[in-house]
Formats: C-alpha cells, structure tokens, sequence
C-alpha cells in the first residue's frame, strides 16, 4: 500500500470481535486513525487470510492528503478496484480533499474522514445529504423529509406508504456541487432509483442552485440548458471552460453572479421569450449574447475547438470576460488574460501568431501572450490573418488590401481588387476579385491567374476556372505557378476530378508515364 506508507509509514490493523461494530481501524505510526466501515471490506472479513494489511491493498483503492500546516492530516477514500465507476471515485475523492466534506455513496463505500492527528475523526456530514446523479454529485440544501414522514406515521392510518416516501423525497431541494463526467451537454436534474421495501422506486428531487466553481475549468462542456427550477448561479460554476459555447435557460433565474461564466467561450445565451430585460439586468456582460427562444436558430460548433488529441496540447482557446478575449490551454488555465477588445487570428500551434486590440492599440500576440505593438491607424479594419503573417485589411463598403505583419508593409495595395479571401498556404496564393471577375494571386502580388474569370475555385494544390467559352479548366500548382492539365467540364463546383493527367514536363515530380506529355516550363 504506496500511498499509506509513504504519507504516514506502514500502518496496523485492528478490528473489534464484536458483530456489532461496523468499523474498523487502520492505525499509523503519528497516531492517525483510517476508519473502514464493515460493510465495504465483508470480503476480506469474511476471508481466511490473516494479512489484513495484504488484503485490502489487493481489494481496495485508498488515497490519502496531508496539509502539514495545520492539524488536519489527511482524508481517505476507498472502493473496490474493479468497479466500473473507479474514475468517478478518484474525481469524488478529490472534490472531498477540496471541501472537506464526508461522502458516503454507493459508488465508493466510504469517502473521507477529516482525520486529526490525534487520532480522532472529525464526520462533517452524513451520508444522507448527497445524491451523485448524471454525473453530478448534489447536495441537499433543504428538506422536511424527516418532519413529514413523522406526520404520515402519526396521523395516517396506513402510516408513511412506500409511494409517499417517494414523493416526499422528491420534494427535497439540491444544489449540484460538482460535476465530474466528459459529456459535452451535461443534463442538470436528479434522477435516482432506490429500493424501498423490496421495491424500486425513482425519485427526482428538485435543483435550485448550481454552487460555485461547479463545472470550473470543464473543458468538455460545449453546450448547457440550466432548468427553469434552479434560481441562483454561483461564483466561478462554469468559469474556464474554453469550450462552453451555448447557454440555454429555460426559466427566469433570480442570481446570476458576475463572474458565473468568466473565461468561457459563450457565443449565443438563450432565455425565454419576454425576459432580456430581467436577464439583461442580472447578466449585463453578456448583453450582446442574448436571443430569445422564439428566434433562436440551432447553433453550429465552432470545429475549430473539435480537435484531434494530437493537436490539443498547444491549441489556445479563445474566450471571454467584461466583455474582452483572452485564451485557455486544454486544461483549463489562463494562458493569456483577457485583455482584448477584438481579435483576429487564432492559436493552434506554439508557432502561431494573432492580431488584437488592446487599449493601447493593434498588437502582434505570440502564444506565450508576448505583445509587439503594430501601427494599423488608418489603414483599415483587419478581418483574417492567414498563416500568422498575411493580414487582410478592409477599408469601405468592399476594398480589401493585403498586409505583411512581420515586414510591417503592404503587399498588395487598396484599389487592385474588390476581395482578397481565399488561401491556399501551401503555395501561399490568394483567390481575388474585381469587380465581376476572378483570379489568383501570391503572397508577393505576382499575378498567376489573370483576374478575367466569371468564376474561380481554388483548392488545395489547384485551382478551377470557367474560361470564356464556359469550359472548365483545372490548373495545379508547381513551384508556386499553375500549369494547365486537360479538364472535362463540370457543373458541380463541390466535387472535382482529375479526367487526365498529362504531366506538365518531364521527370517532374507527378510526370504521367504513359500518353501525350505537355511542356509548360520551357523548351
């Protein structure tokens, strides 16, 4: 047992003989006293192996804490190894060392003891008083179970039924403490079987209030829809997670603390119809977020934020609080503070640079949250940066020009073309128009498709285009250049084929072995 030798120093065992004792001690060198209850360890009880100590190391998982600054020496937690709900147990442990509380569920038989180092136990709370239920775990706030139950048994002829047991458990009042699954849409509501009499029966007691720093740094969550029963949301519940982006309430809540959702990704916030004013007046900050149930449309994820594992890891999160952006790392933790009235760009390497507005101006941000300033006064309003160095710029109705942020200089000037947008980075070109026609050019401004073309598709190492005959043709890249190929005309602009492949000149890379050979890069 590592972790008991090495946080207090091998430990002995005692149980009393007597059946009616439900617990047993674990008693280490400075005196602290691990309590077991019987009815976790009746297999090794019931066993004939003499080594108590051996037993429950191969039987039980037990964790310990120490806070050497004070008299409190440690909590413990145990279950059985092989249960299915092992990882729940560890987070559950945790969360006691966080609260200091002592949670008895049927998932993990005995969780925590506030163990004195005289030996003593400090139980501040009972069993009775947590629900774990869709992830969550609940604690109850309010409850006159014990009243009512004593009145059905005294002036009911048939005293406290089964059935209203039930429904005098249901009526209890909960608040979520702390939420430990991987769901991205977590469901906030009770809903518990228990035997009764040898029956089972379902109960759903009602949720007020989510407690503070409940969903905190939870960066699974993407979307959540807080039930009209729960009425105060506290400090922090659902702070720092990066990908939280959409909130629906389907009642009226009377507390939402200000910074209840700090350091989240909230897109849209949708309330019922008829209270942006209440919610306006108790989420001010989020003012701009708000839309109405009626007028709601079906939100689409950012899949910018769907990331591969191996990806995630240098991948920044971008987030809000007062009403400015800063960045998360996948664990939750403040990579970089919000202090940015507007951004563009994003992180998704340690390489990776952005463009945003402080109060001191436009800046260049690293990844780290290095600033250098950068002098866009005058020059128009950034709308995409491509490969942390391309900057588009927009100034009127529809003028695009094109800026090097690491040369601090423009590539292409305002008044060459309408529209500057697509990219492809490989070969760092741009799709541009003028006026009602297309072309392609790179990143030094060097023309490589005349802009003449009603429409043109660039992809990712090609480019398609309608030639004024309405032939499609298709073009791909070689050494930053594009090179014509024979192309079968298509109407489908979504779905391209390669019909023939002539190669545009011996012994490149992609030569076509067989057929008739083009020559495109000289005699």
């Amino acid at each position: 047992m590592n972790a008991m030798i090495t946080v207090h120093g091998t430990p002995d065992i005692h149980h009393p003989e007597n059946d009616g004792v439900v617990s047993y001690f674990i008693v280490f060198p400075d005196k602290t006293t691990v309590v077991l209850d019987k009815s976790v360890v009746n297999a090794i009880i019931d066993s004939n192996d003499s080594n108590w100590l051996r037993a429950i190391e191969n039987d039980l998982y037990i964790m310990f804490y120490r806070e050497v600054a004070s008299n409190y020496v440690g909590y413990y937690a145990y279950c059985n190894k092989d249960n299915k709900d092992f990882k729940e147990a560890k987070g559950l442990f945790f969360l006691n060392k966080h609260l200091r509380l002592n949670m008895v569920l049927p998932i993990v038989k005995e969780i925590g003891y506030d163990i004195q180092k005289d030996g003593t136990t400090d139980i501040i709370c009972v069993n009775n008083d947590f629900i774990f239920s869709n992830g969550s775990l609940f604690y109850r706030t309010d409850s006159d179970t014990n009243l009512m139950v004593d009145m059905e048994n005294n002036y009911n002829p048939d005293g406290c039924t089964n059935d209203r047991l039930v429904e005098i458990l249901s009526m209890e009042k909960y608040s979520l403490v702390w939420h430990l699954s991987n769901n991205h849409n977590p469901i906030i509501s009770i809903d518990k079987d228990l035997i009764i009499g040898g029956e089972q029966f379902n109960i759903r007691p009602v949720v007020k209030s989510i407690n503070a720093f409940a969903f905190y740094k939870n960066m699974m969550i993407e979307e959540i829809v807080i039930p009209d029963n729960i009425e105060e949301i506290s400090d922090r519940a659902f702070a720092c997670c990066g990908r939280l982006q959409e909130v629906e309430f389907l009642g009226v809540v009377n507390k939402v603390h200000q910074d209840a959702f700090a350091y989240s990704a909230i897109v849209n916030i949708v309330i019922p119809d008829g209270s942006a004013n209440h919610f306006t007046n108790i989420m001010p900050q989020f003012v701009n977020r708000f839309i109405e149930k009626s007028s709601y449309v079906p939100f689409s994820f950012d899949s910018s934020l769907q990331l591969e594992d191996k990806t995630k890891s240098s991948h920044l999160f971008s987030v809000h609080f007062n009403n400015k952006t800063g960045f998360l790392n996948d664990n939750g933790d403040i990579v970089i503070p919000a202090l940015f009235t507007s951004v563009v760009g994003s992180f998704f390497d340690k390489e990776s640079k952005l463009v945003a507005k402080s109060e001191n101006g436009w800046n260049i941000v690293d990844y780290y949250g290095n600033t250098t300033p950068i002098n866009l006064e005058g020059r128009g309003k950034p709308v995409r940066l491509l490969d942390s160095k391309y900057l588009i710029l927009k100034r009127g109705g529809n003028m695009h020009a094109l800026y090097d942020i690491e040369k601090d200089c423009f590539i292409i000037e305002y008044g060459n073309y309408d529209y500057i947008w697509d990219y492809c980075s490989r070969y760092r070109a741009f799709r541009v128009r003028k006026g009602n026609h297309w072309g392609v050019v790179r990143a030094d401004g060097a023309i490589i498709l005349p802009v003449e073309y009603d429409k043109v598709y660039l992809g990712k190492d090609f480019c398609v285009y309608k030639d004024k005959y309405g032939i499609q043709k298709k073009l791909y890249f070689i050494n930053h250049d594009l090179y014509q190929l024979n192309c079968k005309p298509y109407n489908d602009y979504d779905n391209y084929e390669r019909n023939t492949w002539d190669a545009m000149t011996d012994g490149m890379y992609g030569d076509y072995n067989g057929g008739d050979d083009f020559e495109f890069m000289g005699e």
